[in-house]
């Protein structure tokens, strides 16, 4: 279960975790969350979604300012 699913107003949907340290079981689940983002978006029928995982919640803002 992800921390936040964000859907920006382009429609790309965005998967984020919040770990203040990357520790084994959050780099297990990251991977595992991209290949079910590019599963997802290779069927194309629910849109573009991307992973994202970050050391901070501050971190969260700053992304999206980016996107």
């Amino acid at each position: 279960l992800p921390d936040f699913i964000v859907e920006l107003v382009s429609g790309e949907k965005l998967v984020v975790e919040i770990k203040g340290q990357v520790i084994d079981d959050a780099l297990i689940k990251e991977a595992a969350a991209k290949r079910w983002c590019e599963a997802v978006n290779r069927d194309g029928r629910f849109g573009s979604w991307g992973y994202y995982l970050m050391k901070h919640p501050a971190d969260l803002m700053s992304l999206l300012d980016q996107l």
